[in-house]
């Protein structure tokens, strides 16, 4: 099938929920709309030019056009007007130059077996750039909020390891790691080069990159809180086949981990990303939490996704215990219970865990499929997702 690419509408959407993500003045509003619909007009006379339709799109694309379709300014909530007060836009995103090849540098002298540099001498440098981010921070004059959320991040592990005790644990257990996942990986055939490992910020288990240099090993910062026990089942996990049993993610679900990893987001200076442009997160959960769960669920970490996607309208992440939804639900035509569907359904993964079977995690089981059609409008917020998702689709 023909695809038709359409250049900057996935930012574009990103634009307007940061835009329609505080009260809008009536100026505001006219010009939103303005530029909404000259953005729609734009896709719509490129089909029809080309005898196209909306399925003809990329899915990203698809999925943001069918956002902004939705969206309703004249809904939108107003703000006061203010002849004093210049058009409000969206915060700038800044992005600090030069971090993230400094930050990549001290990462390898760190996890390089063979590097010449000493711990003393990195621990050093972390702290020189510690102090570059911040004075950089203080010169732009922006609060973490406006920090791109990978330099934030990098931000944290900055200030975290220029804390000589935490330095040290993070150098301690580099050695620890080693030493249990060389084992595992002298057992692997493809890996042949030396180990080199990253404990940095990341999403998920870990990421392995194999070539003829090296073995690049990434892992989340917090595991630094791991012992000798849980970098062996790390071994196993990584390098030998059917090596998982949980008991990786059993342990990033610890108190020492959470630990490190809520040292590491007040370091960054973590914002909350659980208010969107329409809904909010935080009010979804305290009503799903009341209706289904007595009050008893400890809220989670609540974020809204930065991409518009129909595939996929929510993710509970066991090693964050994070609940992220889809974008594409913070909009004025899905209705409150449709997103509260979807909390629900996240938050029975957080309740329910991960059963173990043959090295794999299984969570939709049949005792979830049975709590989950305890949600009060289950079929129709069912209904309500499929068409969205086939109309994401073209279909």
């Amino acid at each position: 099938m023909k695809r038709v690419s359409v250049q900057g509408l996935v930012r574009f959407t990103q634009h307007v929920r940061r835009e329609i993500a505080a009260p809008l003045t009536a100026e505001g509003k006219a010009r939103l709309r303005t530029l909404i619909e000259r953005s729609t007009r734009v896709v719509d006379d490129l089909l029809h030019r080309e005898g196209l339709s909306d399925r003809h799109l990329p899915a990203p694309t698809r999925a943001a056009l069918l956002f902004l379709r939705g969206v309703n300014v004249d809904a939108l909530p107003s703000a006061a007007e203010s002849v004093d007060s210049p058009p409000r836009g969206p915060a700038p995103i800044l992005r600090l130059t030069g971090l993230p090849s400094k930050f990549e540098a001290l990462l390898d002298a760190l996890g390089n077996p063979a590097s010449l540099v000493t711990r003393d001498a990195v621990h050093a440098a972390i702290i020189g750039e510690h102090r570059h981010v911040e004075r950089l921070i203080e010169h732009h004059g922006v609060e973490p909020a406006s920090l791109h959320a990978d330099h934030r991040n990098m931000r944290g592990w900055l200030a975290y390891l220029a804390e000589p005790a935490h330095f040290e644990r993070y150098a301690s257990a580099l050695d620890l790691a080693r030493r249990g996942l060389e084992a595992a990986a002298a057992q692997n055939r493809r890996r042949s080069a030396a180990l080199w490992i990253h404990f940095r910020p990341m999403r998920g288990i870990y990421r392995i990159r194999w070539n003829e240099q090296r073995t690049l090993l990434r892992l989340p910062t917090p595991m630094i809180s791991f012992d000798a026990a849980a970098f062996e089942a790390m071994g196993r996990t990584i390098f030998l086949p059917e090596g998982r049993d949980g008991a990786v993610l059993n342990r990033m679900q610890s108190a020492e981990y959470r630990s490190v990893e809520s040292a590491l987001e007040a370091a960054s200076g973590a914002v909350s990303l659980s208010r969107g442009a329409v809904h909010d997160l935080t009010a979804s959960f305290d009503r799903v939490n009341a209706a289904y769960f007595a009050g008893q669920v400890a809220r989670p970490r609540l974020a809204w996704s930065d991409r518009v996607a129909m595939c996929k309208f929510g993710h509970y992440d066991f090693t964050r215990d994070e609940v992220q939804i889809g974008a594409a639900l913070d909009a004025p035509h899905v209705p409150e219970f449709v997103l509260d569907s979807v909390m629900h359904h996240e938050l029975l993964h957080k309740q329910h865990g991960l059963r173990w079977s043959n090295g794999r995690g299984h969570a939709h089981t049949p005792q979830f499929r049975a709590d989950e059609r305890r949600f009060s409008r289950y079929a129709e917020a069912d209904r309500f997702l499929a068409e969205l998702a086939r109309r994401a689709r073209g279909h």
